[in-house]
């Protein structure tokens, strides 16, 4: 039995590895990271009605952080995304996809739901992210 988790886990992680050097570099995945995270940073340091905390969860603000980082992500750095409307953990909510890949920023507002600790920025295959379920895409681009 604990052989074949092995077994398991190291075809995951193949599969994985293969699935990133097919659609972004390592590099890529990197930058594209780092710019999350700053692009998150100034959201909370700027909000307009109060102050949020970089660790906050964001609950509630998937729309607006979501269509606000497409838009960024084209003007500044000519990276075309989809804004996303669907489910995450059966609930109601909004989320970038730069070809095969979700971008959320507000992840952290589902650890309930998950039953585990997750990051303030996901960036990961679609084939990886079972739990999200997107029902309607709409180029960023569209709402310039």
């Amino acid at each position: 039995m604990i052989l074949y988790r092995i077994i398991l886990m190291m075809l995951r992680i193949h599969i994985e590895i293969l699935v990133i050097e097919d659609n972004m570099t390592k590099q890529e995945l990197f930058n594209l990271e780092k710019i999350c995270h700053s692009f998150r940073k100034s959201y909370c340091e700027n909000y307009q009605y109060r102050y949020i905390h970089y660790t906050s969860d964001l609950r509630g603000h998937c729309m607006e952080i979501s269509e606000k980082f497409g838009l960024y992500l084209l003007e500044n750095h000519n990276i075309e995304t989809q804004l996303v409307e669907g489910e995450c953990y059966d609930c109601f909510h909004f989320w970038l996809e730069y070809g095969d890949y979700i971008i959320d920023l507000t992840i952290k507002q589902f650890e309930n739901q998950a039953g585990k600790e997750l990051p303030l920025v996901l960036i990961k295959h679609k084939y990886f992210c079972g739990q999200y379920k997107g029902k309607f895409r709409e180029e960023i681009k569209q709402l310039v």
